[in-house]
């Protein structure tokens, strides 16, 4: 698609992250691309998860690369998830456990084969792992990678493919930034951009950056800190300059902004034509 709507996390304000309900609800909202965070237990199994402690999202507490993918499964991950309409737990006890990697793509495989994914890598020695999945599952052409600790980053470099497109880390992202907001280009060591949509209460994305990205053959990916990305005037802001896909905590909201986008430049163009 000409632009792109990712489920940061599988959309976690309408779900819990990273939990499979969550992918499953962001895929009737309309993603076309969901975000994961890749994790390892300690027998191995590659689950999702942003923290590293499974405090903040579940009934439990301790580290995942700790804990066997059985001992996970004690745990509530719908525990911490609070509605922000009703204010209630409305997960808990429903029965969420931890999700395995391999579990979401099961789901998806037959039902949606053009669904697109981007594995966040918070660990690492993860990427041989989940190369034999992207390779096992045939997701070598719908597949891009992340990693925001640059040891992390490189991990996954010296593994990776070529064909497999990977977004800058904190410290490529930095180096990159701090030029360009005086004038400079410079280019990254990576085959697609992802940047924040502000950084200590500036807008970082332009037009000219988007442009300059796309000369040099990059995809450009915009991602939030906070729920920038969640409302609809952030959005048609960055659509209109351009970029390729939106990291958003709610999909469905994403979802009408670029149809009804979509629908406007159709109907741009059919008048152009016929003129």
């Amino acid at each position: 698609p000409k632009y792109v709507v990712c489920a940061h996390r599988g959309g976690g304000v309408r779900a819990p992250e990273n939990t499979l309900v969550a992918f499953i609800q962001a895929v009737k909202d309309g993603a076309d691309m969901l975000e994961l965070d890749l994790q390892r237990t300690k027998d191995g199994i590659i689950v999702l998860s942003h923290d590293w402690d499974i405090s903040s999202q579940s009934d439990g507490s301790g580290q995942i690369s700790s804990m066997t993918y059985e001992q996970l499964l004690n745990f509530d991950f719908g525990y911490r998830f609070i509605d922000p309409q009703t204010k209630k737990h409305s997960f808990r006890g429903q029965g969420i456990s931890i999700c395995r990697l391999t579990e979401v793509l099961d789901y998806f495989q037959n039902s949606n084969p053009n669904l697109l994914y981007y594995f966040d890598f918070k660990q690492s020695g993860i990427a041989p792992d989940a190369l034999q999945i992207i390779k096992d599952y045939s997701l070598q052409n719908r597949i891009f990678f992340g990693a925001v600790s640059p040891e992390i980053h490189q991990n996954v470099v010296n593994h990776k493919p070529d064909f497999i497109p990977i977004t800058p880390n904190s410290s490529q992202l930095q180096k990159f930034m701090l030029p360009f907001m005086l004038g400079f280009y410079t280019n990254v060591a990576t085959e697609a951009m992802g940047l924040p949509f502000s950084f200590n209460g500036s807008k970082l994305c332009s037009r000219k950056l988007v442009e300059k990205c796309h000369e040099n053959k990059k995809k450009v990916f915009v991602f939030s800190f906070g729920d920038e990305l969640n409302n609809e005037k952030n959005q048609e802001e960055l659509l209109r300059m351009g970029v390729d896909c939106i990291v958003t905590d709610r999909p469905d909201v994403l979802r009408r902004t670029v149809d009804r986008i979509m629908k406007e430049e159709q109907n741009t163009d059919g008048i152009e034509k016929r003129e």
